[in-house]
Parts: structure tokens; sequence; C-alpha cells
């Protein structure tokens, strides 16, 4: 039997890239999927290309107060825990926006940025957690990224707000862990999706695949697959945690073959011995 049927997924973010592929495998596991994103058509596109099953799109910015309220309006008649509960909620929502350092930030950007990324996250907590306390499951899952951890020049808004994201399911995991509901974050690291491809030119987009242990770019489907484990019935005792897609980035590693390869190049040595 399929591990989710039975259980209803809302997926922030599900017009492409990680959320769409997060919503492709939540089909395929057997859950009805509530696709949420901002563009209409992008939704309509990965619907009609979900597994059957109960699937429908509301189309709704998040990152805009109209858009906040569009969302809850579509949910308010199935907020019931005995109508149809969403037992699993993945936050996959991206506004990336300002890039700047910091000595070149205004606070009222960082603010922005807190409210388009994080505002609507204690609202739909409070909605959708009475339903998840009565059924005795819920699984909440955000999307974080390894930058978090590892800080990134001109992506202090951006990073800073990953970090509260992680904070926020972490408390979410404290307060509700006695309810049977968990919330775990997912850090991926560099990522080969439709907009990595867009943002960065061919050799600048290698150079950040192979710049981990691997030496390539993960897949929308590779994080999915953590999403799907912590989503799964039997993964009810991992609350409260982070885990890495990053193919080991964070670990420094990219750093010991640039020397590596400047010794080769430089003094003509087996690199390997350094």
């Amino acid at each position: 039997m399929a591990p989710l049927a039975g259980r209803r997924v809302l997926v922030v973010g599900a017009s492409r890239g990680i959320g769409a592929a997060v919503a492709h495998r939540m089909a395929a596991d057997g859950a009805a999927v509530t696709l949420v994103g901002r563009d209409g058509m992008a939704l309509e596109n990965v619907l009609a290309n979900l597994a059957e099953g109960d699937h429908r799109c509301v189309v709704a910015d998040l990152s805009l107060p109209d858009g906040r309220s569009d969302l809850f309006a579509a949910l308010s008649p199935n907020l019931n825990h005995l109508a149809n509960p969403h037992h699993v909620v993945v936050l996959a929502l991206r506004v990336r926006r300002p890039w700047a350092k910091l000595d070149s930030m205004l606070g009222e950007d960082l603010v922005r940025a807190f409210a388009e990324n994080t505002e609507y996250i204690p609202p739909l907590i409070s909605a959708l957690l009475p339903a998840q306390r009565a059924c005795g499951f819920g699984r909440w899952i955000a999307l974080s990224s390894v930058m978090a951890e590892i800080g990134g020049a001109g992506q202090a808004a951006y990073v800073a707000q990953k970090c509260a994201l992680e904070a926020m399911m972490r408390t979410l995991a404290i307060e509700e862990g006695r309810h049977g509901i968990t919330a775990n974050v997912v850090a991926p690291g560099f990522i080969r999706t439709e907009g990595t491809e867009l943002a960065y030119q061919e050799s600048v987009f290698q150079a950040l695949s192979q710049s981990n242990v691997l030496g390539r770019a993960g897949t929308p489907e590779e994080v999915a697959h953590v999403v799907a484990m912590l989503a799964h019935p039997e993964g009810g005792y991992i609350t409260g945690a982070t885990i890495p897609v990053s193919a080991g980035v964070q670990l420094g590693w990219s750093i010991d073959q640039v020397v590596k390869q400047a010794v080769r190049s430089v003094k003509g040595v087996d690199g390997d011995a350094v």
C-alpha cells in the first residue's frame, strides 16, 4: 500500500523546481496533494502530470497580504478534521530578493524579506494544527538551504529568513510533539532546477555544481526523497532536525580541492599528497 494513502499534503511553492518535485513524490506515494503557488499556469501543468488522486490547486502569492487571504479562503471549507485535514505540510516558498551585501542593505529590505517568506507561516500553523491534533498525526517540513549554515556574500536577507524558518520549525517540534506532530527542515545545497540554470552562466553553474564532495549538482527528486522520508508514517521519531541534502558542500571539501589543484599547476606534484 502507498505510504501516504488516505493522507492530504499541502505543498506551498509547488509550481516548479523542488516544490514541484515534492508534489510529484507525494502524489506517487498515494497522497492527495493541494498545490499552492503564484503561477497558475505552472501549477496546472504540475497538477496535470501528478499520479492519479484527489489533487487541487490554489493560486496565491503568499508574499503578499492578498495572497495570504486567498489561501485561507480556499482552505477554510476543508479545515475541519472530519472533512479532509492536511496531514503533511511542505513549505517550499522562496522569495530570494534583495540580493545585497550588508553594508548596502536597508533595514526595510530585511523586514520585507522576512514578511514575504515567513509571515504566512504562523497563521497557517494556527489554521491547520487543530485537525492534526485531533487525528494525532502531523508532519511539517520546511525547505531551507545549506546557505543558512555556511552563509554567503550578498545573501544576508536570504540566509536570515532561512535561519528564522529553521528556528520556527524547531519551536513547533517542541510545542506539538506530544500531539504526534513533527516539524523538520530539509536544507538543499546546489540543485539543478530551471531557476538555477537560468541564474548562472554555464561556467559558473559547473563550478558551483562541482563545489562539493560528490562533484555534481543535486536534483529536485533527491530533495523530494528526503521530504518523503520525513512525511512517511514511520518517520515519526525524527523531529526538530535539519537534514542537509547538499553533497557535503558545508564540509569545506571544495577548498581542499582548490589547494590541491594549485599545487599541481604550480609545482607539478601529486596534489593528493598534500
